[in-house]
């Protein structure tokens, strides 16, 4: 429970507060693991996700030259956009998937999530908009660029790179276009 509520705060903003409860569950310090193992994988990708926001130091300055954080203006913090996109993708609410893609565009241009989840979202397009599939290998080759610039520089985390690159392997393959090479650039 106490887990449940640190993932609330940090997606209302309160990431300071919740990096405290998921410093000590990371480090076993709270008792022990939960039994479920996707809550359990669940509640370390938040943890990751905070560790990644804030560094080492839970300095508000830190999360405000992020930007990536909940804002006072009501506006949805990129990992809670990853987050809906995710359950948009699974319930195939794939409009509501394309809108969260350009939300985390519009916040975080340079990171290459956003593009491809906005390639894999636009396959419900293709046959209704002309040029939709060039538009789609545009936005997958974009978010390659991205996310190999950001590797190389060792800036965006493993897991983000490879859900980078296996969106861009699906949406290549929902296209009729081979994304083999995609889905072992992810597990390289």
């Amino acid at each position: 429970l106490r887990l449940k509520w640190a993932t609330m705060l940090f997606y209302h903003g309160y990431a300071v507060q919740a990096k405290a409860i998921f410093a000590a569950y990371v480090t076993g310090d709270s008792g022990g693991a939960v039994d479920d193992a996707f809550l359990h994988e669940y509640f370390l990708g938040v943890a990751a996700n905070l560790f990644f926001n804030l560094g080492c130091t839970a300095e508000l300055s830190v999360m405000s030259k992020k930007g990536q954080l909940r804002t006072n203006s009501g506006q949805k913090s990129f990992w809670m956009l990853r987050y809906l996109g995710h359950r948009f993708f699974i319930h195939e609410q794939y409009d509501q998937a394309s809108d969260c893609a350009q939300q985390m565009i519009a916040m975080a241009p340079q990171h290459p999530l956003g593009h491809a989840l906005l390639a894999r979202a636009n396959m419900h397009l293709v046959g209704m908009i002309d040029g939709m599939e060039s538009k789609i290998e545009a936005s997958v080759q974009h978010a390659i660029q991205l996310a190999d610039a950001l590797r190389t520089t060792k800036q965006i985390l493993a897991q983000l790179y490879y859900e980078t690159m296996v969106h861009c392997g699906v949406a290549l393959y929902q296209i009729g276009k081979d994304g083999a090479a995609l889905y072992q650039m992810a597990c390289d």
